[in-house]
């Protein structure tokens, strides 16, 4: 690619980088020996061959910053635990995960986690909505993981208040809800 191209070719929002990884996420595009990689990987290691050509795919030849690549990492994976059909855009996925009563404090240590609790947390979201044929927008909780890789943590907290607004504004409306925002408290 020339200087040129390089200049000229758009910059793609995380939304968008998400849309076609959930597109390639599938046994169909990348086998099944491909997707058990992606899903038994240990984002924070060394990854599989397939996880490197869907990044040069995305991404292009250039290596990403180690902390984005392990970010991008943990998106992946946890995405084709829920592959092929667990992106939704535009469905935010605090509401989901509210409506669906996934347990408040996991929720919270998920806001609050970073580097290796962070890969923990969102595996253990993964394979729970996984478990309950979930589908949400992958771009806002891609967004939290990168934020945090970023060490910015202006961007880290709004991320992580885009998560949180809409599971407890869901979670509130309940009835009989007994979350802390239910009960006037902080959470």
């Amino acid at each position: 690619m020339s200087m040129a191209e390089k200049e000229t070719k758009p910059v793609r929002t995380i939304g968008q980088i998400v849309g076609a990884l959930a597109g390639k996420l599938s046994k169909e595009r990348q086998g099944t020996v491909g997707m058990a990689q992606l899903r038994r990987m240990d984002p924070l290691g060394i990854p599989p061959p397939i996880f490197w050509k869907l990044l040069t795919d995305e991404f292009g030849a250039e290596p990403l910053p180690d902390k984005q690549e392990k970010a991008w990492a943990i998106i992946i994976q946890a995405m084709a635990l829920m592959a092929p059909d667990g992106h939704r855009p535009k469905l935010p996925p605090g509401r989901v995960l509210a409506d669906e009563a996934y347990p408040e404090g996991r929720f919270i240590r998920l806001l609050r986690a970073e580097g290796e609790g962070l890969a923990t947390e969102i595996r253990t979201l993964a394979r729970w909505s996984a478990s309950k044929a979930l589908a949400f927008d992958w771009a806002d909780l891609a967004a939290l993981v990168l934020a945090r890789a970023s060490r910015n943590p202006d961007w880290a907290e709004a991320q992580a208040i885009r998560l949180a607004r809409p599971y407890f504004l869901a979670a509130g409306k309940k009835p009989g809800a007994d979350t802390p925002v239910a009960r006037g408290e902080e959470a």
